[in-house]
């Protein structure tokens, strides 16, 4: 289903209006449009994306974001929550006022509260100004990031933020702390798509004074608890992210990088988008755990799978050799509405030193009773504060989803920056590449590849491309035939302001493939490989949508979004059951003919070529092309009328030294003379090259005596003939 925009004013953009009216979410995320499981939704930025080589390119280019480095040094493990912090970190979304204009009066109390933004100080204060308290009002500051190095997306529009999102625990900073009460920064990779908040955490850094180590681990920082003393808690998903590695080899990583001696791996909530472990779990002290709880009638499924979860920590011990005490807490109503379930939850909160400010839901109060005496009992003497999430809960998260606290501490600043792993790269890829750039080939089978690098690594590899069985493979060309791709496999751009282009073999006539055009609509523009409305808005691309080759473009809530489904493997196409246009599984095909193969149809009034009709799968098809006036098709192809100068085979000699033959024209389906010159030694004549007469060819010519005899009636004969002429120019 389509994504889920959460249509975060990128923060450039935010109004001074009245608060908007909270639109309804759209249709929750499937595996179609998902190439990660999000903790929310995508924001415009990643529907809207650049391609993954340009982001992993941008990345490359600056190791001091986004290189991998060593592990800090031994002795630091990840904060607890329920430490002492003095400070929140949260990104501003005015489409949900309420709840952050709620969230920030009651953090206030306990901490300061910082906002992350992107050239917006002036409206998000003016906002707060008229909404906030003035003790609240006090303790808020902000963060710019818009004059740092970041991304400019570009397609379909440009977008320039440095802030991607509001889940600011799953890419802020993941603050770790040593026995001197030191504090640093580990850095996992967050979401590609999210390149700006993926830099964030170093950005802090160099704010803060702290220094930041980056694992090479997809990770999200709420899919994770410490207790500050050796023990984590994560859920499985982190294995199914991470499958390059091993389990131990995850262990490993946790254990360098965020000091954690004992993991337990929790299993998920089941059908939920995140997979995080905070959607059902909170660490309310190092042997306190609050583990959520179905009733059969609510969700048998999940009933199911956090018993197990209790299960698994009832009786266990922590690192330092404690029994865990397991409290369970009822779960809400995850209910559902047009849009699909919404994933309600009370762990969804964040401990600030006394209080926990604990996610409530105005229609759907049935248990929150209940939850906040769990709450009471696991932390005692900590006041829960309510905090109303109903219009942010659909989106993918709550409390803890939007904020990151920071412990108490001192900046912790190595004498050096830590050395890099992987030479810098943002990735540490267990690949090498296939192949040099622009580098092209034949592979075994005959067919041909060309260098370059269409997936999530940074590895260049070999992208196959079929020969025809008749033309294989000869110096990386089919059939060594003389022509450049003009462009990768797939790739989309524009060929100018009216036409964008998808590159494949658009059965041009040649075996290279080409950028093929697809004129854009009257009212749109080319941009970023798609068709957009030229006056900004969605112009007549509605919330079904619409395909353009592998992309699926629809309007969300005044907003034009876009994703390419070819980056999961998928094409476009109608989702019957949902009524719109989304990223659907390539139907099984076979090619109807050879790429290269060209036939006359409609009466010889067209041609057809072997090409891609571009129709949803890959396979290739006969594809009409119209012969243009005052020609027919011939052998597959349009030519004028023409006349035939001879009889197929004949033979007639050019000159004294060429020989012609008869030949058939395929290309104009007519018959012409050829020339082609004798062999040495050999003239023509009589429609044949042949060897000149020798001397005793024909005669009887001898040696000796006879000689003079022989010659004279060749003289006689010689002489009749010089007067035959001469009489013929008498007369």
């Amino acid at each position: 289903m389509k994504t889920l925009l959460s249509l975060i004013l990128t923060l450039a953009a935010l109004a001074t209006s009245p608060a908007p009216a909270i639109a309804a979410p759209a249709r929750p995320v499937n595996k179609a449009t998902l190439p990660r499981h999000l903790p929310a939704f995508k924001t415009p930025a990643e529907l809207t994306r650049d391609s993954n080589s340009q982001l992993v390119d941008f990345m490359t280019a600056h190791p001091e974001l986004y290189g991998i480095t060593v592990a800090p040094p031994a002795g630091f493990t990840m904060y607890a929550e329920f430490e002492p912090v003095d400070a929140m970190y949260l990104v501003y979304d005015d489409t949900q006022r309420d709840y952050y204009i709620d969230l920030i009066e009651a953090a206030t109390v306990y901490v300061d509260v910082v906002l992350w933004h992107s050239d917006a100080e002036a409206d998000i204060a003016a906002i707060l100004q008229a909404n906030l308290s003035a003790p609240a009002l006090a303790r808020v500051s902000y963060i710019d990031f818009y004059g740092t190095t970041h991304y400019v997306f570009t397609s379909p529009y440009e977008i320039d933020s440095a802030v991607d999102s509001i889940w600011a625990v799953d890419f802020g900073p993941y603050f770790v702390k040593n026995g001197d009460g030191q504090v640093a920064i580990v850095d996992p990779h967050y979401y590609l798509e999210r390149i700006n908040d993926n830099a964030i955490p170093e950005k802090m850094g160099d704010l803060l004074g702290m220094t930041v180590y980056r694992p090479d681990l997809n990770f999200e920082g709420g899919n994770f608890f410490s207790d500050g003393q050796g023990t984590c808690y994560s859920t499985t998903m982190v294995h199914e992210s991470n499958t390059k590695y091993t389990a131990g080899e995850i262990d490993q990583i946790f254990l360098d990088y965020f000091g954690c001696q004992k993991m337990f791996w929790l299993t998920p909530l089941q059908g939920e988008g995140t997979g995080h472990i905070d959607m059902f779990f909170i660490l309310a002290s190092p042997t306190d755990v609050i583990v959520g709880s179905f009733l059969q009638s609510q969700d048998a499924t999940n009933k199911t799978a956090m018993d197990d979860n209790a299960a698994l920590l009832e009786g266990a011990t922590n690192f330092a050799g404690d029994s865990l005490t397991v409290h369970r807490i009822p779960m809400p109503n995850p209910g559902s509405d047009y849009y699909g379930r919404i994933w309600r939850s009370y762990t969804n909160g964040l401990r600030l030193n006394d209080a926990y400010l604990v996610p409530t839901f105005t229609e759907h109060s049935a248990y929150e009773l209940d939850a906040i005496a769990v709450l009471n009992t696991a932390l005692p003497g900590v006041a829960t504060v309510s905090v109303p999430s109903d219009a942010i809960m659909p989106w993918g998260g709550a409390i803890h989803c939007t904020t990151r606290s920071k412990p108490v501490g001192t900046p912790y600043l190595a004498a050096t920056e830590p050395g890099y792993l992987c030479d810098g790269m943002p990735f540490c890829d267990d690949c090498t590449n296939e192949c040099a750039a622009d580098e092209t080939g034949c592979m075994e089978n005959g067919d041909r590849f060309v260098c370059g690098n269409n997936d999530m690594d940074v590895c260049l590899e070999r992208i196959a491309l079929p020969c025809p069985s008749s033309a294989q493979c000869t110096d990386g060309t089919c059939g060594g035939e003389d022509c450049t791709d003009a462009c990768l496999p797939w790739e989309t751009g524009c060929v100018d302001d009216d036409n964008r282009f998808i590159c494949a073999e658009g059965g041009d006539g040649d075996l290279c493939i080409d950028p093929v055009a697809f004129a854009c609509e009257t009212g749109r523009s080319c941009t970023g490989g798609i068709c957009t409305p030229t006056d900004g808005s969605c112009g007549g691309i509605d919330f079904a949508g619409e395909c353009q080759g592998d992309v699926s473009v629809w309007c969300e809530d005044g907003y034009l979004a876009a994703y390419d489904c070819a980056a999961d493997g998928m094409g476009c196409g109608w989702l019957a059951s949902e009524e719109y246009y989304d990223c659907v599984d390539r139907a099984a095909c076979t090619d109807g003919c050879e790429l290269g193969e060209t036939r006359c149809a409609d009466g010889n009034a067209a041609r057809q070529v072997c090409a891609e009709a571009f129709d949803g799968d890959r396979c290739l098809e006969w594809k009409a092309i119209d012969c243009s006036e005052g020609t027919t098709c011939v052998n597959g192809a349009c030519v004028a009328p023409c006349t035939d100068e001879c009889v197929a085979g004949e033979t007639l000699c050019a000159d004294f030294d060429n020989l012609s033959t008869c030949t058939l024209n395929a290309a104009t389906g007519c018959t012409e003379l050829v020339p082609a010159a004798c062999e040495d030694g050999t003239t023509c004549r009589d429609g044949a090259c042949a060897a000149p007469k020798k001397a005793d060819d024909g005669c009887s010519c001898t040696t000796g005596s006879r000689a003079p005899a022989s010659g004279a009636p060749l003289f006689l004969m010689m002489l009749g003939l010089a007067g035959f002429f001469l009489r013929r120019r008498a007369l």
